[in-house]
């Protein structure tokens, strides 16, 4: 997973469909309900050339977008799996302490094999740092969690 599209968000792989003439492919996966909105070439191009308000709202996108995906890839690049994963517990951790997401999932999102992801919850689990169920992993030691996602 690259990013995320929140609430006036643009996908930059659409943008730059938009913008360079190309047809670059990518697959999206909509986590919750939700509407997105579509333009062509041509209605595009009049908005950005007759809107200084709607060129500077594109910009915005871009440059956060990128940042973005250039944070992800530091991460990916120089954060071990094991810390990442520690973090994203922490960050899908609800109030119960309870995360609700399969293995496969994880590791998705973290652009890893699921048998990685396995491993690290193992061993977690044998020292007593959380619980596997099926669909959910429980959270027993928040600190030593919130140690390793630093």
């Amino acid at each position: 997973m690259l990013y995320r599209i929140e609430p006036g968000q643009l996908c930059i792989h659409s943008l730059i469909n938009l913008i360079n003439d190309e047809n670059f492919s990518y697959i999206t996966s909509a986590e919750t309900d939700g509407w997105l909105c579509w333009t062509e070439k041509e209605q595009f191009q009049q908005w950005m050339d007759s809107s200084s308000e709607f060129q500077h709202w594109i910009f915005n996108n871009i440059g956060s977008r990128f940042k973005q995906v250039i944070e992800r890839f530091a991460n990916h690049a120089f954060v071990p799996v094991e810390n990442r994963l520690a973090g994203l517990l922490i960050e899908k951790m609800g109030n119960d302490q309870v995360v609700k997401i399969k293995q496969s999932e994880l590791a998705i999102e973290l652009g890893t094999a699921r048998e990685i992801v396995s491993r690290h919850l193992s061993r977690w689990q044998k020292q007593g740092l959380l619980v596997t169920n099926r669909g959910e992993i429980i959270i027993s030691d928040i600190d030593a969690m919130l140690a390793m996602a630093l």
